[in-house]
C-alpha cells in the first residue's frame, strides 16, 4: 500500500489479512508482488534512504508537502532485487538486529532515567547540605 501524496516522505505499508476487503482511498493504491519478492523485503527497501530517495524523485510538486507520485512512473523503477532466499535472509538478519538494537534502547533509556534520579538525589543533598560541595570546588 502506497500513500500517494506522502510517498516521498516513506507513506508505505503492508496491508495484514485483517484489512482483507475493506476499501479504502484512490490516494492509497493497494499492489501485489510476484513470487520473486519477498513482501518484506520490499517494504524495508522503501524505507530506506535509497527507497525514499526514489519516490521523491517520482513525486514532483510545490504545493508544501503535497507531493503526489507519478505511480505509472515510479513502477518504472528498477530496485535491487537479489533472489528470494537471499531477500528472506535480508529480513530475517534486519529484524534480528532491530530486536537488539531495540533491546539496548531500551537499557539506554533505564540508565537516563537512573541517572536522572541520581543527579535530582544529588541537587538534593547539596542544596540541603547533606554534602559539601565547597571542598569539590576547591
Amino acid at each position: 500500500m502506497l500513500n500517494i501524496v506522502f510517498a516521498w516522505e516513506g507513506a508505505v505499508a503492508v496491508a495484514t489479512e485483517a484489512e482483507r476487503g475493506m476499501v479504502g482511498s484512490h490516494r492509497f493504491p493497494t499492489f501485489r508482488c510476484s513470487e520473486e519478492v519477498e513482501l518484506d523485503y520490499l517494504l524495508m527497501l522503501f524505507q530506506t534512504e535509497h527507497g525514499r530517495a526514489l519516490m521523491e524523485v517520482n513525486s514532483p510538486g510545490a504545493a508544501g508537502r503535497n507531493k503526489t507520485i507519478r505511480v505509472d512512473q515510479f513502477l518504472d523503477e528498477l530496485v535491487p532485487l537479489p533472489p528470494v532466499a537471499q531477500q528472506r535472509e535480508i529480513v530475517r538478519r534486519f529484524r534480528s538486529d532491530e530486536a537488539r538494537l531495540g533491546g539496548l534502547v531500551g537499557q539506554l533509556r533505564e540508565a537516563i532515567e537512573r541517572l536522572k534520579e541520581l543527579r535530582t538525589a544529588l541537587i538534593s543533598a547539596a542544596v540541603t547540605g547533606k554534602i559539601d560541595v565547597r571542598e569539590e570546588a576547591a
